[in-house]
């Protein structure tokens, strides 16, 4: 380069220069792209033609607007060229006369004043990051021309030097865009979890609400059969002398079957069924046969008295609902303590799969123990737990599917499941994704405003490390901010959501616990 060229002889401040003209180009491109014409709210002869409710906080070196910009071009020319700028003329307002430097250094300054909270490095980092997120999709075009040989264009070769900074400034851009994708797959990998998780415990908190209505009916209708029982059978007188007699049987199998024809026929007066205090069965008597087919023959039922005639049925059925809600409860548990398997086609074959029991050694159920239990005296265990449901001589593995299935049928394998779920894992899912929607909303913002700053890559990790950390303690703290119970616990996770969206709020409330349980005993003043 030639020494005549100007600020050749002095690297520094030709450097300093070449990034102050770099940072007022970007800064004057970002605030001419304010709707509410910030930039001319500054200079006397355009500030009245704009409204600008902002304060005032720097002065331009200045005072006219075309003066402003005429000077910063010549100024950027003649650093392009080489040559020296030429001098100012003396300013009207009566300012001093800036050298060139002197000139580029104010404007930065009042740019940077005018722009903030915007600076021109975040205004860089945000428009790389824009270009790195809109390039991921247009990512298998540029392989496609990659593997045909397709030329690159060849880039423009900048007039300005390069700025040093820029290759770190893309490199960080780029980390920050994969790593906002990243966490946007996670984030809607985790809502589909969520969603299926919580589906899971609100089916299982409805079974469980069910299927105990369903006990408390049985026992209060029960209770009613039980009080007309006591009235019939009255209780034995002791002593006794000689074999004592005990003739009772439940009220509702006290009741008479009458066939009834349906077709042509007449039933036979003998043709009785009745259930005798002692449970046998009197009959029937062989129907008469009239020389034709015989019918097709139906029993109607008949009750000692009225009330035994609404309060079998209802037995019968609140029984039968007992049941059901008892099978969908174990069908419900079984997902975890036993695990599934399934199959799936892809069009050139059938492939199964199955899911290891990972989860049911977390909720106490442990096929290890099963299988020492149902090994010992070859399976005698479950003749005297389940007689009525294994062989007269059961295997090992028959034992332990036995023992597997009465813990299926447990009510406190449920109610670990579902208490386990809402206080704990829902809550951490939940943080997880309040941490995820409020980093989303101010990544957002701050886009919005080109505000991006190399820590915010750290931020997005740290935040949702901390969401999941505050469901976590809303599980812990579970007695001291909402229910507690199985049934009831699933507004948990709604105080989990808030958590991980307010994180500095939980540990405001953090502070303030801490601060009264271990707050410094005050020493008394002797009297």
């Amino acid at each position: 380069m030639s020494e005549e060229k100007w600020l050749h002889d002095e690297p520094k401040s030709w450097h300093d220069v070449n990034r102050a003209l770099q940072d007022i180009s970007i800064l004057m491109e970002y605030l001419a792209a304010l709707p509410e014409g910030r930039l001319l709210s500054y200079f006397t002869d355009t500030q009245n033609q704009v409204s600008s409710a902002s304060p005032k906080i720097t002065l331009p070196p200045c005072a006219n607007y075309p003066d402003f910009l005429n000077r910063l071009a010549e100024i950027n020319s003649a650093f392009q060229s080489g040559t020296a700028p030429p001098l100012a003329a003396a300013a009207m307002d009566g300012r001093p006369v800036l050298s060139a430097i002197g000139f580029i250094y104010w404007s930065r300054d009042f740019l940077a004043a005018a722009a903030a909270p915007a600076t021109a490095d975040s205004i860089r980092l945000t428009h790389d990051y824009v270009v790195r997120r809109a390039r991921f999709s247009d990512r298998w075009r540029r392989w496609y021309d990659a593997l045909r040989g397709k030329d690159k264009e060849p880039k423009p070769v900048p007039r300005l030097p390069i700025d040093v900074d820029e290759t770190t400034r893309k490199l960080l851009a780029r980390r920050l865009a994969v790593r906002v994708r990243n966490y946007e797959w996670i984030t809607m990998a985790v809502v589909v979890l969520t969603v299926g998780v919580s589906i899971y415990a609100l089916s299982g908190r409805l079974i469980l609400g069910r299927e105990k209505f369903a006990q408390d009916a049985f026992a209060a209708i029960d209770a009613q059969i039980q009080a007309q029982e006591d009235k019939i059978f009255p209780s034995a007188q002791l002593p006794m002398d000689g074999k004592p007699v005990m003739p009772v049987v439940s009220l509702c199998s006290f009741i008479q079957h009458h066939p009834v024809l349906t077709a042509t026929g007449v039933a036979s007066g003998n043709d009785v069924k009745v259930a005798d205090l002692s449970g046998a069965t009197v009959g029937p008597a062989s129907a008469t046969d009239h020389g034709a087919a015989k019918p097709a023959a139906d029993e109607q039922t008949f009750y000692v008295s009225a009330l035994q005639a609404h309060l079998c049925p209802a037995r019968d059925k609140v029984l039968q609902s007992l049941f059901v809600a008892t099978m969908h409860l174990q069908s419900w548990s079984s997902l975890v303590t036993q695990g599934f398997s399934g199959g799936f086609h892809l069009g050139f074959g059938s492939y199964s799969t199955h899911v290891p029991d990972l989860l049911a050694p977390l909720f106490g159920v442990v096929n290890s123990t099963l299988s020492d239990y149902a090994t010992e005296n070859n399976g005698a265990i479950c003749s005297v737990a389940a007689p009525g449901m294994v062989s007269e001589r059961p295997d090992a593995a028959e034992c332990r599917r036995v023992l597997l299935r009465l813990i299926n049928r447990s009510r406190n394998v449920s109610e670990s499941i579902l208490g386990s779920i809402t206080q704990y894992i829902l809550p951490v899912l939940y943080g997880f994704l309040g941490s995820m929607a409020a980093a989303m909303r101010l990544l957002r913002r701050k886009i919005d405003a080109s505000l991006l700053s190399f820590t915010d890559r750290s931020r997005l990790q740290q935040g949702a490390i901390l969401g999941v950390l505050c469901g976590g303690v809303i599980g812990l703290f579970a007695n001291y901010v909402g229910n507690a119970e199985p049934a009831g616990g699933l507004g948990l996770s709604a105080l989990a959501l808030l958590a991980g969206y307010n994180v500095d709020g939980v540990f405001r409330f953090l502070d303030e616990f801490s601060e009264r349980v271990f707050r410094p005993v005050q020493p008394t003043k002797p009297g």
